[in-house]
């Protein structure tokens, strides 16, 4: 303990302290995530080892937000009157870009009697489908690095020299000379290599068997918290038959809205939902909000301000979700049990009172999805050239419903589409409209070409996030439980929705600039991310199964330790 000092303390380091009482583990601002990991495991080990009680996170600059009495124990070996701890030195101070978006370029390699060509044939965002089985391509990372596609057709010595081109290519850009360079040969993709594209898919040489889909008549609660795995595959949470409290916003305040009239969305609103369902072994919460495509600035502004008001006087829930328009989850729109329909315009505009809000006499739904848990109505142009052979569409004109079904509709979508026209209606197929399209106000030309969706998922990807370091996210891979540590605030990145887990020892700031770290890490993502994506902000202890799913083995006692 005599050479104890904060001398020797940099901001980039962690430090772990043996007292009687307590274990300090002392963080730098600066540290990576597998420092940190690291220093969690084994503070966790010598807490068993030695029969210490207490853990305690000391973050570097923070060391005086403990409790008092903590402070003199930690005082005892690091007296904080003297505290001097060394600065990180950044790339950016040493004229690193580490943090400006990597614009992904590829490039198509050729040669031509003896002469090596390469070709740029786009910059990013990428698909599966660029690349051609006959080529050898670069994918231009810029510093982040270089990566070389050999298709399966390429002959042998394209083959063999590709990595060395690649190096000639690094050379001819005057990137470092440490910039990464993988070679990586067609079918043999990494789930690195993967990622950077907006789309990928996987072609068989032999037809591969489609795998067994399992009926589930019912998502309970029960079922989905014993079964995450299912939870986090179809991100249902239950069968959304509990409780729902649903607010609009109007000016500065939140009106409820009456039962019979939840579902009826309109595109100039924000709305904030409170559902509660029962467990095995207590009642759970949650919190969305909704944001239209067209509300205002100071009204998305005032939701925000309202769901954290709701989220505090509730005790804190510990999951907060902001969906906009046009990406709700499965479990949003389990909510609505398929019948979410979306207008344009404003709630308002229909009704003053905000409380008994009508829907147009006339118009034309596009329906999406084909459950209850993936169906929604939008209100679309009241044309024909609004109408897509892909899916089913509902037009209302006073008192008349008809539902119209696309040539590439399936009877699922079909079905649901029944469930936005009442009682009574007029079911019409593509081709056999009869006066359809007059009450259209003529035919027009719309899509008719078959639309498939048979690209493969994007894997799940868990990130460190360190706000010290201008937003910077680090990813963390083959991730378990144990990379959840509860002085970080991490992303996990499912493809269909962003999940903040809030460590209950994370710090205040890192907690109040996670959401901004999370649009950052969308906005700088090669393949170019939706930035209308949901956000869900959990807490530890208090994870989801659609959350807890994607983790290969979970273990609740985990965290049960005193980090007093």
């Amino acid at each position: 303990m005599s050479d104890l000092s904060w001398e020797n303390f940099k901001s980039s380091d962690v430090f772990l302290i043996k007292s009687p009482q307590t274990i300090f583990v002392w963080i730098g601002r600066a540290a990576n995530v597998e420092e940190r990991r690291h220093a969690t495991i084994i503070s966790q080990d010598m807490k068993d080892q030695y029969k210490i009680p207490n853990i305690v996170f000391v973050d570097d600059g923070y060391e005086k937000s403990i409790d008092k009495e903590t402070q003199k124990q930690f005082s005892k070996y690091l007296p904080l009157e003297k505290r001097v701890v060394l600065p990180y030195v950044s790339e950016e101070s040493n004229g690193g870009n580490s943090h400006i978006k990597t614009h992904l370029r590829l490039y198509r390699c050729s040669e031509n009697n003896g002469k090596y060509r390469v070709a740029e044939v786009k910059n990013g965002p990428l698909s599966w489908s660029d690349l051609s089985s006959d080529d050898v391509f670069i994918i231009d990372q810029e510093i982040h690095g270089i990566w070389v596609w050999v298709g399966k057709r390429v002959n042998e010595k394209e083959r063999s020299e590709a990595l060395r081109n690649a190096r000639g290519f690094v050379k001819k850009k005057k990137y470092p000379n440490n910039t990464k360079v993988t070679r990586i040969v067609e079918t043999l993709e990494t789930t690195e290599f993967k990622v950077l594209f907006k789309q990928w898919k996987t072609e068989h040489k032999t037809k591969v068997p489609s795998p067994k889909i399992l009926t589930i008549t019912k998502f309970d609660p029960i079922t989905m918290e014993e079964r995450p795995t299912l939870a986090a595959e179809t991100q249902l949470i239950d069968d959304g038959s509990g409780g729902m409290t649903l607010w609009r916003i109007k000016n500065t305040k939140i009106v409820e809205i009456p039962k019979d009239r939840h579902g009826y969305f309109f595109t100039g609103d924000c709305y904030i939902a409170l559902y509660s369902y029962q467990t095995a072994r207590d009642e759970k919460h949650l919190l969305y909000c909704w944001i239209g495509s067209n509300a205002s600035q100071d009204e998305i502004n005032i939701t925000t301000t309202k769901l954290t008001e709701i989220d505090e006087e509730l005790g804190q829930l510990g999951f907060q979700a902001r969906v906009i328009q046009g990406r709700e989850t499965a479990h949003f729109l389990q909510l609505f049990k398929g019948k979410l329909m979306i207008f344009k315009g404003r709630g308002i505009d229909f009704d003053d009172t905000g409380k008994n809000l009508k829907s147009p006499n006339q118009y034309l739904l596009k329906i999406h999805g084909s459950t209850t848990y993936s169906a929604k109505a939008e209100q679309v142009d009241f044309s024909a050239s609004s109408l897509d052979s892909n899916s089913c569409f509902v037009l209302k004109r006073g008192k008349k419903y008809c539902v119209w079904c696309g040539h590439h509709s399936t009877g699922d979508q079909r079905e649901m589409a029944k469930g936005f026209a009442g009682k009574d209606f007029e079911l019409l197929l593509e081709g056999k409209e009869k006066d359809f399209m007059t009450l259209l106000g003529g035919p027009k030309n719309y899509f008719t070409q078959l639309v498939r969706d048979d690209y493969d998922p994007k894997p799940p990807r868990l990130f460190f996030c360190n706000s010290n370091k201008n937003h910077e996210v680090q990813e963390i891979l083959f991730f378990q439980q144990k990379d959840l540590l509860p002085e970080n605030v991490m992303l996990l990145d499912t493809n269909d929705a962003l999940y903040i887990w809030i460590g209950k020892l994370s710090a205040r700031e890192d907690q109040r600039l996670s959401i901004q770290t999370a649009l950052n890490y969308l906005q700088n993502d090669a393949s170019n991310r939706d930035m209308n994506m949901t956000i869900i902000h959990i807490k530890q202890g208090k994870e989801p199964p659609t959350f807890i799913g994607f983790f290969p083995v979970w273990d609740k006692k985990l965290w049960k330790v005193s980090f007093d």
